[in-house]
């Protein structure tokens, strides 16, 4: 389950890509939880750089996330190192980001647990 947005402008602006990063979060999250997930394992970024290179970075966690707060903070983790020479040596502008949740779970059915 995700969500992706295309920049107007290409942008290496940390605080404005990470600002728009975190609403993909909260729009994924508000989707998650109304479809009656309760965890999540993985989260997944994607970024496109100007020239349309795409790199998708996943992590997947030892136990369950719950939050939007835990999710915000892994999506910000995985996206620092587009910012720096770890993911992005030439410094290129970002076109469009993405946010995925994925082996998702939900609550026990009562009377089941």
């Amino acid at each position: 389950m995700g969500e992706q947005e295309t920049f107007e402008e290409d942008s290496l602006d940390r605080a404005f890509v990470l600002g728009r990063a975190r609403a993909l979060a909260g729009e994924v999250f508000g989707r998650f939880a109304a479809d009656g997930f309760d965890a999540f394992r993985t989260v997944t970024v994607t970024v496109r750089f100007t020239g349309f290179v795409t790199v998708s970075r996943a992590h997947t966690g030892p136990g369950a996330w719950r939050t939007v707060d835990e999710l915000e903070a892994e999506v910000v983790r995985l996206l620092e190192p587009f910012f720096d020479a770890r993911e992005n040596p030439k410094g290129k502008k970002i076109r469009l980001i993405g946010v995925r949740v994925e082996k998702l779970s939900r609550p026990p059915e009562p009377g089941l647990a």
